[in-house]
């Protein structure tokens, strides 16, 4: 079970509740003054077509400028092609709590970025066959099948900012190579970002499931269960973001000896993705309108779980260094764990009290492991 040890008193605010919410959500009796289908349909205008149309646009950029980068090396064109790997990575941390509909259809979850990687398996993957110049990365279509180690936003930072990426910048079978394999992975991130798109924006298939709950829908019997599906997807957001992106190059997670790698860390992004995965569950908490059937149930309340995230995001944003070198820095590391026990607490205050008066009960969160 994730468990951290953000070491301050503010933890005990949450009481037992705190514990309560290391657990997610399963279904029982929805509450009748909240309204499923009108969050359901805010959500999908608001928030999850924006998302990933927002994710097809900067990913179709990047296909573009690794495009341009191979077929004339230049540190100027090397330099574009990474500020738009960077617009990529944090559209998809704003999208990334989305974890149910198209994006879950061929295994698109994994290969978008394969995270947490505790032992480098990707690294190792990815130096091989950069290494032995392996031909089975050199398109999008035999990548899109291999290994998730070796495709998406998370190999993709390995070409770009690993060893000898500078390569890249010039003529040369090496650089040639290596910029193969990069347009390999952009050309299948972008891909797989246009066809959730498309998915998303279609009036049947899963929209309509999405919106239409019934006996014949085979994903939503009940409309509380897309509900379910979305206070989910808030809390997950927040958890993986504290737990794992933040607790964990801390040293704070239960049973690590020692702080582990945190996401994005090679291009400098380790930061800047905790912040997006708090703007984008912040945007489903108001666009969605769960901030507006929380304010009518309990006045007030939907501001406190925005001043917990703003607070949080605006201690990230703040932080110059990376989090490994917060990590040794007792300073820094004291105000991130007040913006863990922040992140705790929206979790806590925003999930609950959805939970009540949607009607929800609590389940068992898929990241707790059993």
């Amino acid at each position: 079970m994730l468990a951290l040890r953000f070491p301050l008193a503010m933890g005990q605010i949450a009481g037992s509740w705190a514990m309560l919410w290391l657990l997610s959500f399963c279904l029982s009796g929805a509450a009748a003054a909240f309204d499923h289908a009108e969050v359901a349909r805010q959500t999908l205008e608001n928030h999850i077509r924006p998302g990933y149309r927002r994710l097809a646009e900067t990913a179709s950029a990047l296909q573009l400028k690794t495009t341009e980068l191979c077929r004339a090396p230049s540190i100027p064109a090397f330099a574009e092609t990474k500020k738009v790997f960077v617009d990529t990575v944090l559209a998809w941390s704003r999208i990334e709590h989305i974890r149910f509909g198209p994006v879950r259809d061929e295994n698109r979850l994994e290969r978008m970025a394969f995270w947490p990687d505790p032992k480098g398996i990707g690294r190792k993957q990815i130096a091989k066959a950069i290494d032995s110049k392996n031909a089975t990365v050199q398109t999008a279509q035999a990548l899109a099948v291999k290994s998730t180690a070796l495709q998406g936003l998370t190999a993709l930072e390995w070409v770009l900012y690993g060893t000898a990426a500078e390569a890249l910048t010039a003529s040369g079978e090496n650089g040639a190579f290596r910029c193969t394999y990069a347009l390999a992975i952009a050309e299948n991130i972008s891909a797989m970002s246009r066809d959730i798109d498309s998915a998303w924006r279609a009036p049947e298939g899963f929209p309509k499931l999405f919106l239409s709950p019934g006996e014949d829908n085979p994903a939503y019997l009940q409309p509380s269960e897309v509900t379910h599906d979305l206070v989910q997807a808030y809390a997950t957001g927040l958890r993986t973001a504290r737990d794992l992106k933040l607790a964990g190059p801390l040293g704070f997670r239960k049973g690590r000896a020692v702080p582990e790698p945190a996401a994005y860390a090679k291009s400098g992004l380790d930061r800047a993705v905790i912040t997006a995965n708090i703007e984008g569950v912040r945007d489903l908490f108001v666009g969605g309108g769960l901030a507006a059937q929380l304010a009518a149930e309990n006045e007030g309340m939907d501001k406190s779980v925005l001043t917990e995230l703003d607070l949080a995001a605006k201690t990230l944003q703040g932080l110059r260094v990376p989090l490994a070198e917060a990590a040794k820095n007792a300073n820094l590391k004291g105000k991130l764990a007040v913006a863990g026990f922040q992140l705790k607490n929206a979790i806590v205050t925003g999930g609950g009290q959805l939970s009540t008066i949607a009607g929800l009960s609590l389940g068992f969160n898929a990241l707790d492991g059993d």
